[in-house]
């Protein structure tokens, strides 16, 4: 597997077990740059995560997660 498809199933990953997880913070956790995550989260959004703009922030979280379920937890 190289290292793209790597990432891209580590960002998966992170968000099924940090639901609601910043944009920002996955970057940093992934340590790579923000082009790279941006363009990761786009191919996961093809029904394995969603994203959700709350204010200046996006917040990722699983397929198929409820609206009343995306109660924020990072800060």
């Amino acid at each position: 597997m190289n290292p793209q498809n790597q990432n891209r199933g580590r960002a998966k990953t992170i968000v099924s077990r940090s639901p609601g997880i910043h944009l920002r913070k996955l970057q940093k956790l992934l340590g790579a740059s923000f082009s790279a995550i941006r363009s990761h989260v786009e191919c996961l959004s093809d029904g394995e995560i969603v994203c959700s703009k709350e204010g200046s922030y996006q917040r990722l979280y699983p397929a198929g997660t409820a609206e009343g379920s995306k109660a924020t937890n990072e800060a």
